[in-house]
């Protein structure tokens, strides 16, 4: 007669460090295990293929190990590496300049202070401010480089026309609900074609034309309102 203890260890528990990605598209993540029970030694099998406890140099993606310990026991957990929101700068089309054009240009990342911001042009144009006024002809490159390490680059080709263009329109200093308001096309010279811009604005368009348009608003407040003037290749 006697006694017998039958003992089993704990159950395999994982913790891990993960170091996400900062940059949209980045490559930079990685997850390192952290082991406790089961029966050492461990095994680890990643579905990339690596076999040790930490894997680097990680895109967006799943990721899973399955552990095995030293008595054949197996666990098995995924991750997800997220991929952050992608970060934009937009230039626009490239743009035509008539005479007396400029054109301003504001990149600056309000969710990114402390941001670094290079211009460069093949015209020997450089800057290091968010907002700049481009003027003469060339292709223009920003490049910024937020604190996180995250790079961001966009171009765009400025040309110039000898061509004279205008924008202007004028309208009655007061307008009232329901009544209507005329705007008139002042601009001198005049595109080759007018366009009226009520950018969002919920008022109700009663008559248009090049030389005039006549709104009606339906509510009071602010409303922007914008004429374009198209000249040949310049706005």
């Amino acid at each position: 007669q006697g006694n017998v203890v039958v003992s089993q260890p704990e159950h395999i528990q994982i913790t891990e460090t993960i170091r996400p990605l900062l940059c949209y598209n980045a490559t930079d993540a990685s997850i390192e295990m952290h082991i406790t029970g089961g029966t050492a030694p461990y095994q680890y099998l990643w579905n990339t293929g690596a076999t040790t406890n930490s894997i680097e140099n990680l895109a967006s993606g799943n990721y899973t190990i399955t552990i095995t310990d030293a008595q054949g026991c197996i666990y098995i957990k995924e991750y997800t590496i997220d991929n952050p929101n992608e970060i934009i700068i937009d230039l626009g089309e490239d743009r035509t300049l008539c005479n007396g054009q400029t054109l301003p240009l504001d990149v600056t990342l309000v969710n990114e202070p402390g941001t670094l911001y290079i211009w460069t042009s093949d015209n020997g144009f450089s800057s290091n401010d968010a907002r700049v006024v481009l003027s003469e002809a060339g292709n223009y490159t920003i490049t910024a480089l937020t604190p996180n390490g995250c790079t961001i680059t966009d171009s765009i080709r400025i040309s110039r026309s000898n061509f004279d263009i205008d924008a202007e329109f004028l309208l009655t200093s007061q307008a009232y609900v329901n009544e209507e308001v005329i705007l008139v096309n002042t601009s001198n010279p005049k595109g080759q074609t007018t366009e009226w811009l009520l950018n969002d604005s919920d008022a109700s368009i009663i008559d248009e034309s090049e030389d005039y348009i006549i709104l009606k608003f339906s509510e009071e407040g602010k409303h922007l309102i914008t004429i374009k003037q198209n000249f040949f290749c310049c706005i």
